[in-house]
């Protein structure tokens, strides 16, 4: 039996069993029992991309017990180009094509870099370096960088945008030759125009060109990267303490550790008892003892429950118990803010009836900047820069209600992780709203995949129950009555230290330090934070 919850507080139930309930809605699966190994919702929207297969994402125990986590289903392409990334190499983003009615240019592209030979012509000719699904960062300038080798004088165009489309660049720079002895590799920056928002695939695209010379001569790009100035000092770092115990029985120690990282803001889980703070003077000392160290505290709060009608008025009450401790303490012992990280989205029903969920999210917030007496901040996932609600952009219907955004990005790779940062970032620049972005520290466990396919039998079923879509997974294949049928096609390893740095800290701190630079050319970027940061054993023991 599985309990799906409706943002107005009521609730269904997905059950399986051998008899029928009449009071409700029924489908009859012509297995039995035993046989049924899982069975979930599926948004209705899904469907139409269900012939391109499904992807369960979960973990078992010996072969019987299953959990999924998550279930996949492929949607429609793409319809945004994705931000090119900063000082990373484009070369192997990108694809080569000469051009010239003479055919006397010939180039060769590898991950090794672009080499373009030219011969001797007056007709125009070279070769094009394109993409037609990337963009330029949106909210900052840009410059681009070569490194070459040339022995003749090379024209470089450039597009974007409407000039991409049509395949019309313009003039941006020349490749020297002579600039450096024979061997050695030289260097060109040139400035970009600026970059446009976010947007639909027909805004966008990247085209480079080089452009021969009117004699033989022959260039090499080793490299291609953009680069974009910084607006400002690496912002604060920040870090978030869910054990009240952590700043209860052992203050020192931590903040000995928040200042060893760097970290100039902390978020602490706060006890709170009929609606009133638990102990307001450990936590007035401790904030007061951690302004000393430069470091400012913010209260966490989170319940994916909150959204609902009971749980928000729970969530209100300690706001006004939040508000009520600052209140009664002088400046210098107040908290600074409250971040609320609900994460609605983490209840089997979200994603059945998302709009409806986000719909509550945004009342809950509105709600709750009504009662606080401090900054607020909300803690989103990176996948929410896309969502709309009613029509307009998710993000939009928060900005009036907080102080600041902090962006759950959890990823390790550090493309993905500029990827799913810029629109973030982006958004705060024309808002101008803070934007903190998230890194995980914590454990995260492998999971498996199973990856289907469309099969006259399998055991994997997708059956319509009413307006309901079901998918049920059996031990053994079968052949539905109706609906359809997916086999398993094969099975892979989704790797938790692809979202997490838990257990590697040089590969955090370094990445962390690159990152920080790159984002602070957006005058937004208001720091890095942690997630799940764990207080080394010996920092413990200390503290007993």
């Amino acid at each position: 039996m599985r309990e799906y919850l409706r943002p107005d507080g009521t609730r269904r139930w997905l059950v399986l069993g051998a008899d029928a309930d009449p009071d409700c809605q029924n489908q009859r699966i012509p297995v039995s029992v035993d046989s049924v190994r899982w069975l979930g919702l599926i948004p209705a929207g899904k469907t139409a991309w269900l012939g391109r297969g499904i992807v369960l994402q979960g973990s078992e125990q010996s072969g019987q017990q299953i959990r999924i986590s998550e279930v996949e289903v492929a949607g429609p392409p793409e319809a945004r180009r994705r931000p090119l990334p900063i000082e990373e190499n484009l070369l192997v983003k990108l694809n080569a094509r000469t051009f010239g009615v003479e055919e006397r240019a010939t180039a060769s592209l590898s991950a090794h870099g672009l080499e373009l030979e030219c011969r001797r012509g007056r007709r125009p000719a070279g070769v094009a370096l394109r993409n037609d699904r990337v963009r330029l960062p949106a909210g900052i300038e840009t410059a681009l960088n070569l490194t070459y080798q040339a022995d003749a004088q090379f024209g470089i165009g450039y597009a974007d945008g409407e000039r991409h489309r049509l395949d019309t660049p313009r003039q941006v720079g020349r490749l020297e030759s002579g600039s450096v002895p024979p061997g050695d590799w030289a260097a060109a920056t040139l400035p970009l125009p600026s970059s446009s928002s976010p947007g639909p695939v027909g805004n966008g695209g990247f085209t480079l060109v080089l452009s021969c010379p009117l004699g033989d001569g022959n260039a090499t790009l080793s490299n291609l990267y953009l680069s974009a100035g910084v607006s400002q000092d690496r912002p604060a770092r920040s870090v978030w303490i869910w054990q009240p115990s952590e700043w209860l029985a052992q203050p020192d120690p931590l903040l000995e550790e928040l200042v060893a990282l760097e970290t100039l803001l902390v978020y602490v889980s706060v006890p709170i008892s009929r609606d009133r703070v638990t102990h307001p003077e450990i936590l007035a000392a401790f904030i007061e003892k951690a302004a000393a160290r430069g470091v400012s505290v913010w209260a966490v709060e989170g319940d994916p429950h909150a959204v609902l009608p009971d749980g928000r008025a729970g969530l209100l009450r300690r706001a006004k118990a939040l508000s009520r401790f600052n209140r009664d303490q002088p400046e210098e012992r107040r908290l600074s803010g409250v971040q609320y990280d609900i994460e609605p989205y983490l209840l089997p029903d979200f994603a059945i009836h998302a709009e409806d969920w986000l719909a509550a999210y945004v009342q809950t917030i509105e709600a709750l900047d009504g009662v606080l007496s401090m900054p607020l901040e909300i803690a989103v996932p990176f996948w929410w820069s896309e969502l709309t609600l009613n029509g307009q952009r998710l993000l939009d219907h928060l900005a009036g209600h907080v102080q600041s955004v902090n962006v759950m990005n959890y990823r390790t790779d550090p493309g993905q992780l500029q990827q799913f940062a810029e629109p973030f970032l982006a958004w705060g620049v024309a808002r101008g709203i803070p934007v903190r972005i998230a890194l995980e520290a914590g454990p995260i466990p492998d999971e498996d995949r199973w990856h289907y396919q469309p099969a006259g039998e399998g055991t994997l079923w997708h059956l319509e129950m009413g307006a309901e879509h079901l998918l049920v997974l059996l031990r053994n294949p079968a052949i539905p009555e109706r609906g359809s049928a997916y086999r398993l096609v094969r099975r892979s390893r989704f790797e938790g230290r692809r979202l997490t740095f838990a257990g590697d800290r040089a590969r955090m701190t370094g990445t962390m330090t690159r990152l920080e630079g790159i984002w602070s050319a957006w005058p937004s970027f208001a720091g890095l934070a942690l997630h799940e940061y764990r207080l080394p054993e010996d920092s413990r023991a200390q503290g007993r």
